[in-house]
């Protein structure tokens, strides 16, 4: 699903085992070329809804290199430690300044430290110490309006790109409202900070 970042992260060898991780972003779907029929996020069903979510985010694999060969296998169920995916639902520590911020704070979470997700993370980079940076982006088309948005979030809003009148994006809020701004105002501050 629309991957533009791909990294290798050398492991501590198990015996003469060479490991790595490979970490890869989902940036974003296409969802007219995953569903036959599409005719639009409007009206897009909950499932296709549901799996257009899970597309989205980063993939961590565990890999190692075959013997001598130079070639490289997913390490696999069972054998795994390191393998999981990141989706539009996995739950984030907010931490650092930012943290516990009133604008970060919603009905669902209260002291502002905790996210739902990660989605349209374009690119990434790979740090001296082994980790990998992911930002997102137009992360404010995920978000749809369903009414007249309080003029108070006029300004950050257009700032950001969000909707401030009644607009469907991508309408995830049709299975998670916490994507309609009109009803969740703070949601939207909760990303594009990964």
């Amino acid at each position: 699903t629309n991957c533009d970042f791909l990294s290798i992260l050398p492991l501590p060898r198990r015996g003469k085992q060479e490991r790595a991780l490979l970490v890869s972003n989902h940036e974003y779907s296409s969802d007219a070329l995953m569903f036959r029929g599409w005719t639009g996020y409007a009206n897009a069903t909950e499932e296709q809804v549901r799996i257009a979510m899970a597309a989205h985010g980063l993939s961590v694999v565990e890999i190692e290199r075959v013997g001598n060969t130079g070639q490289w296998r997913l390490v696999r169920e069972g054998e795994r430690r390191y393998n999981r995916r990141v989706t539009a639902t996995t739950r984030f520590e907010i931490t650092g300044g930012a943290a516990g911020d009133p604008l970060l704070q919603t009905e669902a979470d209260p002291t502002g430290r905790t996210a739902y997700g990660t989605f349209n993370n374009c690119s990434g980079g790979t740090t001296p110490w082994g980790t990998t940076l992911h930002g997102e982006e137009n992360w404010h088309g995920y978000f749809d309006a369903s009414g007249e948005i309080d003029p108070a979030y006029h300004e950050g809003y257009r700032r950001y790109g969000l909707p401030t009148a009644p607009k469907v994006g991508r309408n995830w809020s049709k299975v998670d409202e916490r994507f309609d701004a009109s009803r969740h105002p703070h949601e939207p501050h909760r990303h594009g900070w990964i």
